[in-house]
């Protein structure tokens, strides 16, 4: 679907709860991709239909540019580069890199701090993610594959494409490594899963706590991104954001909202950070779980640097209390 000159949109199908991924064709030289999908037949099938519906194939795209390292944007770069007969340049922010260089290896990592936050949260055993971890590692690593040689997205670097130069602004949250493309000439930006319209970017999912605590650096991004208000805003998932100042405002607003539902959940007696996601997010399924103990854990953690809440550990598992 062409959204603007130059620009089509292609939705991605991915076997995920969120839906399809948006991977959008920029024309000219170089005939740039921004994002994939995942590696899967019915992926690759749906990205060469749009593909061809444009004018083009797969062989014809010469750069991809990835604004994450997750694997619904990143899974297919390794097939479109095998299909190119040509040397391409694949683009990701250096501090989401190791997920697409080593793929398999981030998928182990990943796994072990599945398995960390959901014990150290109190989470019991009939949960399902202690002992499902070599099914679930297997079903991932079918989803996507190594690249080893990349070239990385510098925060206010530019790439070059057929419409005009890429900006690169880092927006850690969502990852690490998490980028918008700011296209200038045409007043896009690309946001990838650091802003969508209507669902949240679950910026908890990182959580091994290198930039500190992530909502606050996600808080951040969406302040730093701010100043592109006046553009068409291209996200990762659903439908375009016409209003990027009047969306990022209402997602602050809703995080106020769960630090005031947290907040009057917490008692004097400490609760474990799973049963307070259980108060906060009700029967969520075991499919939910590391990402309500991840947001939980967040939660907590910006009241306690506001003062109005204490994370401890009680008899090893991480609570909560007043």
């Amino acid at each position: 679907m062409q959204l603007i000159e130059g620009i089509h949109q292609i939705e991605v199908p991915t076997p995920f709860p969120v839906g399809a991924v948006n991977c959008y064709l920029l024309e000219g030289s170089p005939l740039t991709l921004i994002d994939t999908g995942v590696k899967s037949s019915l992926a690759i099938g749906t990205l060469e239909s749009g593909l061809s519906e444009a004018g083009y194939s797969i062989e014809d795209i010469e750069q991809i540019c990835l604004t994450h390292g997750h694997v619904d944007h990143i899974g297919l770069a390794r097939t479109i580069m095998n299909r190119s007969d040509r040397s391409m340049n694949v683009w990701i922010h250096q501090m989401d890199s190791e997920r697409l260089i080593d793929y398999e290896g981030y998928i182990d990592d990943r796994m072990r701090a599945y398995h960390r936050i959901a014990t150290e949260s109190g989470a019991p055993i009939q949960e399902g993610i202690l002992d499902s971890q070599p099914a679930l590692a297997r079903y991932f690593l079918k989803l996507g594959e190594s690249v080893e040689e990349v070239r990385f997205a510098e925060d206010k670097g530019m790439i070059e494409t057929g419409l005009g130069a890429l900006t690169v602004e880092w927006a850690p949250g969502h990852s690490l490594g998490s980028v918008c493309y700011a296209l200038d000439s045409k007043k896009v930006l690309f946001s990838g899963d650091h802003v969508l319209g209507d669902i949240s970017s679950n910026p908890s999912l990182d959580f091994d706590g290198i930039l500190g605590i992530s909502l606050l650096k996600y808080f951040e991004s969406l302040e730093k991104i701010r100043k592109y208000s006046g553009y068409s805003v291209y996200p990762g998932h659903r439908n375009v954001i016409g209003d990027l100042a009047a969306r990022i405002d209402d997602l602050l607003a809703d995080y106020e909202r769960k630090f005031n539902q947290t907040e009057e959940h917490l008692g004097d007696v400490p609760t474990t950070i799973y049963d307070l996601s259980r108060k906060l997010y009700g029967e969520y399924d075991s499919g939910q779980l590391i990402l309500a103990l991840a947001e939980t854990q967040d939660l907590v953690r910006v009241l306690e640097s506001r003062g109005q809440a204490k994370l401890l550990t009680h008899n090893g598992i991480l609570c909560a209390c007043k």
